[in-house]
């Protein structure tokens, strides 16, 4: 037997019990002689339920545990000290006489409370160090004491005096089986271990859980014989509750050493989910930004799941069940199938498919059984403080379960009843809900959530009528109500309003979590019942009402955007749902010519824009995906402000989703029409025109245009001078082209004069309390100081930016501001500090699936792993980066990835694989010109050819390195940028061979430190007389200076500046710059 097995192992493993405590049912055996417990028969253990029972007598018993000598075995069952006439024939008795030192068993039945009780204080005793007959005193001592046991509707309190029924058998020896207690300290460390080994588990309700013991076991029983088990159920009837529960006892009772907890409500992707359960299985540090695939990334947990068993719990998988998430869905179940080790345990409400369909490992959560349901309610009393009364005749045991089955022992619609049971009784409630039921099944036959809707109609019939008849306006709301919204609704004054919520708080129907940001959580089954009883024009004329107050609240949010960021950003949280129908009626209205475009595409403006920054930002743009923003009927030759905003909103679009070129191109095209058409078309052009110089001054940076940039900005700033006003957005938006100028300014190598922009337009901000442009502008002007080497400055501009974000709920900023701390960490060479700031930006843009910024986190990773000469870590990144930019269609990133990967790979000396990820680079860096720096690959795969030992192909690379940047050149290309072509010009026929055997090589493994390592700035001015190549070839000399951060150059440089000097370079030093002047013939 099971019990034989486990004892003879922790035996031979060094580690014999102390304590045998057995938990069950046992009885004496008159026929027999001898008493018994009551063990499952082994021939059944295959079997989920329907168990045969196995007599295991007091003598078989004895003889099984002769050899082990435990010190106390426990007997929580009854009947165990029982005899009728031999009194060595009880089990307690057998047991002592064959060696066990001390017993305790229970002469009679006993009640569970009173066996709770007694094993609390007794094994309290045990643990504080006292003796087992002291324990046992214990023990007995607080039955006696407190003699409440439970509350028996209708009847009032139950006392005993039933202190006597445990009883301890005991040789002469009474031992002390805890002789070394640990300290408090180490109390607690044991109690935080243990905590850890929960992971994430929901805590329990705060009636605790009752009930469900059939279930518990058929599932505990699945999971002892099925890889997962499935708990399916309608809402409410407590599906994570039992999940929760019996996470918790497997893993106390060790069937199970660790467990973890992930709702897929919340953690949506495969990523997410990987990343939450590696924090709770391997530890808060671990991160899947770590790592450059979910294979890789899956190790750690397999590690850990070699030593420990592990439980998975996925929650509330319906959400992904439809609604077009099966993708997310299917990417979930695919890691879990990367984690074989584990057992998984899953909550829904719908039928799951494949490969966890199952129907054998399915359980379905019914009603609740009669003991269970009156227990709940019961507690849950208990919890608030409240009593059934006790002048009601119909308290009593059959008007309960009546009331339990007028329900259908739904677990929700009895904790809703609890407050009414206090107040009208059993009896009354009863015959309340029996009406209701009754009313209901009539009205509704096909309804399956009758039970709980019944329990809604009860605490709804203690409103007052007038208050009563305005909950009905909830019926339009999803999950929240913001309060501006509801009094449009209902159409109330505010102490109206104040009165509906407080009985919507006193009955449970809604709760007041989010007050504070003017919004109350609904009880989510009303408003399914409220739609039951309303006709279709009483629906429809809420669903206006609704409308319109949603349209109200859009434009309060975008009024207040800039001034109160953090409460818009919770709200917009919160109205996430309300929002999401509010878009899908707009379309649908607009289809019924019940709202112009013009309004259409300003509630879309103004609905991006608020979400633009928030963390349910994917959520709610889903509503303008699938075609809708293509819906809006516009008259492409009637030129207005309809189609300027609806062009501008795409254009937006296309940038956020990652496509530059296209949208640069379409700005261009807006711009053109706008100064086609003229100032004064319409009313507003003039601001339209300049904002449409803005947006593609804004791309052009982006696109690394930054000459033409800098003369769309100049033009857009003042354009919007001339028409600022103080307070106004037209002065904003000339701020926000000066800090784009800024940029320009900084990308163009005129750093001084960046900076000193940059802190213009910090201070402007300032004095409009423009948070989020404050946070934004610091961060770019930290970049801007790491150039100037200001690394300090830098650091805690970043840092100010991150505070920043944080307070005003910006997740994305702060992600971001982890970006640049990294940036700036790693230019101070504090490369720990870099990779953990690179990590947490990861995570966060992870979580929040913004996978562009994902992916350049992951690039810039890669790049600190290169300087430290990590080239598996970086490699990783960059393919990690690859493969994200890949997934998006964002080709551009996509292409230098792989550039970067292809450069490690040689680095490794891995030729054939660098190979291929070089060539992808390029094809995916062929159609973004010279912003994707096509030279910069060639040259890699030049350096390769030659490694190979394929001079004809080197040739042909270098080559085309050279012509595409000369192409760059010609068109207007270079600033501070001209150092990357230097590299290229090795070994052509441009330059005479004292430069080629001199400078050259002395820029090229300047440009391999900056390409590779980026841990110094570089910049020389190329002097031509002009860009014509046939001046090129006349040229007589050619004076390059460059200047050199001393702090860089001495560590990284020295050796190579004084290699080149012995050849013949002219050069000088100081302890701050170097400054070399070089002069050659032309032969």
């Amino acid at each position: 037997m099971s019990l034989s097995t486990e004892l003879k192992r922790a035996r031979e493993a060094g580690q014999p019990y102390h304590v045998l405590h057995f938990d069950g049912h046992g009885i004496y055996d008159a026929q027999y002689g001898l008493g018994a417990l009551c063990f499952e028969d082994a021939k059944d253990s295959n079997k989920l339920d329907q168990r045969g029972m196995e007599l295991v007598h007091a003598d078989k018993l004895a003889e099984l545990l002769r050899d082990y000598r435990i010190p106390l075995v426990f007997l929580e069952a009854c009947q165990t000290a029982q005899t009728e006439a031999d009194p060595n024939a009880s089990v307690a008795a057998k047991l002592l006489e064959e060696g066990i030192a001390s017993v305790v068993a229970m002469t009679h039945s006993v009640l569970v409370k009173t066996a709770q009780r007694f094993v609390t204080e007794f094994y309290g005793a045990l643990a504080s160090g006292k003796r087992v007959g002291a324990a046992m005193l214990a023990g007995q001592d607080d039955l006696r004491l407190n003699t409440y046991r439970l509350n028996i509707p209708g009847a009032g309190e139950l006392n005993l005096q039933d202190w006597f029924v445990p009883i301890l058998y005991q040789e002469q020896h009474d031992p002390v089986l805890f002789q070394r207690l640990p300290s408090d300290r180490a109390q607690r460390m044991t109690a935080q271990q243990r905590q850890a080994t929960l992971g994430r588990l929901p805590d329990t309700p705060e009636h605790s859980f009752i009930g469900r013991s059939r279930e518990l076991l058929t599932l505990e029983r699945l999971l002892e014989q099925q890889p997962y088990a499935v708990i399916r159920g309608q809402g409410g009837v407590g599906k994570t509750t039992i999940a929760v529960e019996l996470a918790r006892w497997l893993v106390r009772s060790r069937r199970f050493d660790r467990c973890a907890f992930v709702s897929v409500e919340e953690y949506t992707h495969d990523r997410a989910v990987l990343d939450v359960l590696g924090k709770q299985l391997v530890g808060e540090t671990y991160s899947v930004a770590e790592y450059g695939d979910l294979d890789t990334a899956v190790q750690p947990l397999l590690r850990e799941m070699e030593n420990f068993r592990v439980l998975i719990v996925v929650d509330n998988l319906e959400s992904l069940l439809g609604g077009g998430d099966e993708d997310k869905l299917r990417g979930i179940f695919n890691l879990l199938a990367k984690i074989p080790l584990a057992s998984l345990l899953f909550t829904t409400r719908e039928p799951l498919p494949a490969p966890f369909n199952h129907a054998a490992r399915e359980v379905t959560l019914g009603a609740l059984n009669q003991t269970d349901a009156k227990a709940l309610v019961l507690q849950v009393m208990n919890t608030q403080g409240l009593d059934l009364r006790s002048d009601d005749l119909g308290n009593d045991p059959e008007e309960i379960d009546t009331l339990v089955d007028k329900v259908g022992g739904h677990s929700q619609s009895l904790v809703l009843l609890a407050r009414e049971l206090a107040i009208t009784g059993v009896k009354t409630t009863t015959e309340n809900v029996r009406k209701i039921m009754q009313s209901l099944h009539e009205r509704f036959p096909n309804e399956r959530e009758l039970s709980l809707f019944a329990s809604i109609e009860l605490s709804l019939m203690k409103f007052p009528e007038a208050t009563k008849e305005l909950v009905n306006g909830l019926v339009v709301f999803k999950k929240n109500a913001h309060l501006l919204v509801l009094q449009k609704v209902l159409n109330v004054e505010i102490d109206e309003l104040k009165v509906l919520i407080e009985f919507l708080l006193k009955t449970g129907l809604a709760s007041n979590d989010h007050l504070t940001h003017k919004c109350i959580n609904i009880h989510p089954a009303l408003p399914n019942y409220l739609r039951l009883n309303l006709s279709t024009e009483q629906y429809k004329r809420y669903n206006n009402d609704f409308y319109d107050g949603m349209s109200t609240l859009l434009d309060y949010l975008d009024h207040v955007e800039f001034h109160e960021t953090v409460h818009v950003s919770k709200v917009c949280s919160l109205e996430a749902k309300n929002f999401q129908k509010f878009i899908e009626m707009s379309f649908s209205k607009l289809k019924d010519g019940k709202i112009s475009p013009k309004r259409m595409i300003d509630l879309t403006r103004k609905a991006e824009k608020i979400y633009k920054k928030s963390d349910c930002k994917k959520y709610i743009l889903s509503s303008f995906s699938n075609g809708n923003s293509n819906k809006i009927p516009l008259q492409k030759n009637n030129w207005g402000r309809v189609i300027f905003d609806n062009t501008w909103l795409e254009i937006n679009r296309k940038e956020e989703s990652g496509n530059l070129k296209l949208a640069m191109e379409m700005s261009d095209n807006l711009l053109s029409r706008c100064l086609e058409e003229g100032d004064h078309c319409y009313k507003g052009a003039y601001y339209d025109t300049s904002i449409a110089y803005l947006k593609l001054g804004q791309l052009l940076v982006q696109n690394i245009s930054i000459d033409r940039a800098v003369s769309v900005l100049t033009k857009a700033k003042k354009r919007f001078g001339k028409i600022s006003t103080v307070g106004s957005q037209a002065e904003r938006n000339t701020n926000v082209a000066l800090s784009e100028l800024a940029e320009c300014y900084h990308k163009q190598g005129k750093r001084q004069l960046a900076e000193e922009t940059y802190h213009k337009a910090i201070i402007f901000y300032e004095k409009t309390n423009d948070l989020a442009c404050i946070a934004r502008t610091k961060n770019k002007l930290s970049f801007c100081k790491l150039d100037l080497n200001k690394q300090s400055e830098a650091l805690q501009l970043s840092n100010d930016a991150l505070v920043i974000f944080d307070k005003i709920g910006d997740i994305s900023g702060v992600a971001s501001s982890w970006h640049y701390i990294g940036m700036c960490c790693r230019s101070m060479r504090h490369f720990t500090g870099a990779e953990s700031a690179y990590k947490e930006a990861i995570k966060i843009h992870n979580k929040l699936d913004e996978q562009s910024s994902e992916a350049s986190d992951y690039g810039d990773l890669g790049n600190l792993y290169v300087e430290q000469d990590q080239m598996e870590e970086a490699l990783n990144c960059f393919r990690t980066s690859a493969r994200i930019s890949k997934a998006i269609g964002d080709n551009f990133q996509e292409g230098i990835s792989r550039s970067n990967s292809g450069c490690c790979l040689l680095r490794l000396r891995k030729n054939n694989e660098a190979r291929s990820e070089l060539l992808l680079a390029i094809e995916c860096k062929q159609a973004f010109g010279h912003s994707a720096e096509p030279w910069k690959t060639w040259s890699i795969l030049y350096d390769l050819e030659q490694a190979s030992g394929n001079p004809q192909a080197a040739l042909e690379a270098r080559q085309k390195a050279l012509d595409a940047y000369l192409v760059y050149r010609r068109d207007g290309g270079g600033g501070g940028m001209v150092v990357r072509g230097a590299y290229l010009w090795r070994g052509s026929k441009e330059f005479s061979r004292g430069i080629r055997g001199g400078l050259s090589r002395l820029l090229s493994n300047c440009f391999r430190l900056m390409i590779g390592r980026k841990i110094f700035c570089v910049s020389y001015r190329l002097l031509l007389a002009g860009s014509g190549m046939k001046f090129w070839w006349r040229m007589r000399s050619c004076i390059i200076k460059m200047r050199l951060s001393w702090l860089y150059c001495w560590r990284g440089c020295k050796s190579t500046l004084s290699l080149q000097t012995r050849r013949g370079l002219t050069g000088k030093f100081s302890t701050k710059a170097l400054t070399i002047q070089i002069k050659a013939k032309h032969n």
